[in-house]
């Protein structure tokens, strides 16, 4: 084989694998679905399988219609909800969303710790900090759309909600 043969299939080989990686954003990247734009998508690392996992991102909606985040999946986990903690006469109390999140036209929600964010339930493995973990998110619009959350490490300063 010649030199110049050897160069043109190691181009195209390159070429071929960068646009496999196209259609899976990277994780923590912005998706764009409709009128919404979905960033800063990030989880903590877990310690061990079985236990919860939570789930953070923000979503915009540059829509003229409101948006109602319906729920999510994950193969990691039996189960995601959405949740909503607050705290109410010093206690911190946690509560299921099963009517889902607005979004509403022009405006934008986090889900953040300490505030309403997805609850990974039953987490078949551990998570570990540097991987992407793809979630999809259940729309009542805009449908499915997948996100990637980068896991982050637990710092001592963060919650851990391997207890819930």
């Amino acid at each position: 084989m010649r030199l110049i043969d050897i160069r043109v299939l190691t181009l195209c080989g390159l070429l071929a694998v960068s646009a496999c990686g196209r259609n899976a954003p990277p994780a923590g990247a912005e998706v764009h679905a409709g009128a919404l734009r979905i960033s800063a998508a990030t989880s903590h690392a877990t310690p061990i399988a079985g236990v919860t996992g939570a789930g953070y991102l923000k979503i915009e909606n540059a829509g003229v219609s409101d948006e109602v985040l319906l729920g999510a999946s994950a193969e990691v986990a039996s189960g995601v909800e959405l949740h909503e903690m607050s705290t109410v006469d010093g206690v911190m109390r946690m509560r299921a969303l099963p009517e889902g999140l607005k979004i509403p036209a022009g405006g934008h929600v986090e889900l953040a710790a300490g505030g309403t964010h997805l609850m990974l339930l039953g987490v078949k493995r551990p998570l570990i900090a540097g991987e992407k973990l793809p979630v999809t998110l259940r729309f009542a619009r805009a449908g499915e759309v997948r996100v990637d959350l980068l896991v982050q490490a637990l710092t001592a300063d963060e919650g851990d909600h391997s207890g819930h």
